[in-house]
C-alpha cells in the first residue's frame, strides 16, 4: 500500500509539472496577443490621425 502511495503522489507531482508548463505557454500566448492588439491600436489611432 506504501508503494502506491508513493506512485500516486509521484504521478501527481507530474501532472503539476506539466500544468505548470501549459500555464507558461498560456501566458507567452496571452502577452503575444496583448502586444499584437496593442500594435493594431497604434495602427489605427495613426491613421485616424491622418484622415483629419
Amino acid at each position: 500500500m506504501g508503494t502506491e502511495k508513493i506512485k500516486k503522489t509521484f504521478d501527481l507531482l507530474q501532472e503539476l509539472e506539466q500544468i505548470k508548463e501549459e500555464q507558461k505557454k498560456d501566458k507567452a500566448t496571452i502577452n503575444y496577443l496583448l502586444g499584437f492588439a496593442r500594435g493594431l491600436e497604434v495602427r489605427v489611432s495613426n491613421l485616424e490621425h491622418q484622415e483629419k
